[in-house]
């Protein structure tokens, strides 16, 4: 079973499960009946995390991405950072791809900005 397992989960992918105890170095989460994941304390939040056990709890439904699976040695590593960040990246590609931005770097992106709120572009020889 572990097996079948470790070969449909790639690093990652999404999962949820059921938080099983914590310790001082991260929190377990059963993935299936049998399997878990650890979530190592420094993969917890952005914010420095003294006890985990002080934002993952016994019995609560987690969801975390997936940093590794190690089959030989079964082990599968979790991250809530992991997640945020997969899910911030896929709020701003989802922001950008519905903008006409035709830019190609910071600069081009204000000139355009400016231009489409008819505000006048400064002009290098009037500065100098």
């Amino acid at each position: 079973m572990w097996g079948e397992v470790a070969v449909c989960l790639g690093e990652g992918d999404v999962v949820s499960g059921r938080g099983t105890h914590g310790t001082d170095f991260g929190a377990f989460v059963e993935l299936e009946e049998g399997i878990e994941g650890l979530i190592h304390v420094s993969e917890i939040s952005r914010e420095k995390v003294e006890k985990p056990s002080d934002l993952l709890r016994a019995g609560e439904t987690v969801t975390a991405a997936i940093l590794h699976v190690d089959s030989s040695e079964r082990r599968i590593g979790l991250s809530l950072k992991a997640l945020k960040d997969k899910m911030e990246k896929a709020e701003v590609d989802k922001y950008v791809s519905s903008q006409e931005f035709t830019a190609s770097n910071l600069g081009e992106l204000i000139q355009a900005k400016m231009e489409s709120r008819g505000e006048a572009l400064p002009n290098k020889k009037e500065e100098e």
